[in-house]
């Protein structure tokens, strides 16, 4: 059995799936939006959350894993985007417990598939977390 210390020092690894997506060619050659930028924030955001635990002695360590690009796609038809599906794959066999994006636009246009991939995230213990909107559900709030 472990004792008290050895419990407050483990390390969880959150194992995170960074998704960028852009919808159109057009899109993805504007500086702000482009596949490029949204991983170089994701990259600065997951470094700013290690960064953070480590300064307060928060036992986390957030690692991207794998990476989903969706080259120039449409978010209304979620069976055709097959990073995505990819990304679900992953979810369900563990591979990754966090998925992090730019904004909830970026992984569904509508609220019906957003709340579908909750449902997922949730039967196999994920969380997701936008940038953008601040929506975290990686920690209490």
């Amino acid at each position: 059995m472990k004792n008290r210390k050895e419990i407050e020092t483990q390390v969880i690894i959150k194992k995170v799936g960074g998704y960028v997506r852009v919808s159109t060619p057009r899109q993805a050659l504007i500086v702000e939006g482009s596949l490029k930028t949204q991983k170089e924030a994701l990259e600065s955001f997951v470094r700013a959350k290690n960064d953070e635990a480590a300064r307060f002695g928060h036992a986390e360590r957030w690692e991207i894993v794998e990476w989903y690009i969706e080259e120039p796609r449409t978010a209304t038809e979620v069976s055709r985007r097959l990073e995505y599906q990819r990304l679900i794959g992953d979810v369900k066999r563990g591979r990754i417990n966090t998925v992090i994006s730019m904004s909830l636009s970026r992984i569904s246009r509508s609220v019906r598939n957003f709340l579908e991939l909750v449902d997922v995230l949730h039967d196999h213990e994920a969380d997701f977390d936008s940038l953008k909107e601040r929506f975290d559900s990686t920690s209490p709030q």
